[in-house]
């Protein structure tokens, strides 16, 4: 099993992390903005690899600019969220379990005769099941292995 990954530190904005005990309506983490200064606060009780694919995952929404959840959001605002979320996880993914590792723990559990799963290259690749899953979902929707 591999230590969990953190994201990469040369491409880290400049964003604090702040850990905290308690985060609203049951959030494992959230980037907050005002357009100057952004902050992503993280729960300081996850596993060290949901930390860092929750991490990954707000540093994203600061790169694209935001995470797209308003107070005063129109009727319909929900499926852009969803939609940028969606695009999150996958570029989290992309990241943290890049295909080529993925591709790897997949052949080398197939020539085991072993399932694959996601549990099983989250503790190969030391990553959130949660990556690992999207990751697998990525390579299926293109037959990569």
């Amino acid at each position: 099993m591999s230590p969990p990954r953190e994201p990469p530190g040369d491409d880290r904005p400049d964003v604090p992390v702040v850990m905290v005990d308690h985060l609203p309506a049951g959030l494992r983490g959230c980037y907050v903005s005002d357009g100057e200064v952004a902050v992503i606060a993280v729960d300081r009780n996850l596993p060290a690899t949901e930390r860092a694919a929750v991490i990954a995952h707000e540093l994203a929404h600061h790169e694209r600019g935001g995470s797209g959840h308003r107070a005063d959001a129109p009727e319909g605002w929900p499926a852009v969220v969803a939609r940028e979320e969606a695009r999150v996880d996958r570029l989290v993914a992309e990241r943290l379990a890049p295909d080529r590792a993925v591709i790897q723990v997949v052949r080398r559990f197939g020539g085991l005769g072993e399932a694959v799963t996601a549990e099983g290259v989250a503790d190969e690749l030391g990553v959130a099941r949660s990556v690992a899953h999207e990751s697998l979902c990525r390579l299926q929707e293109r037959r990569r292995w």
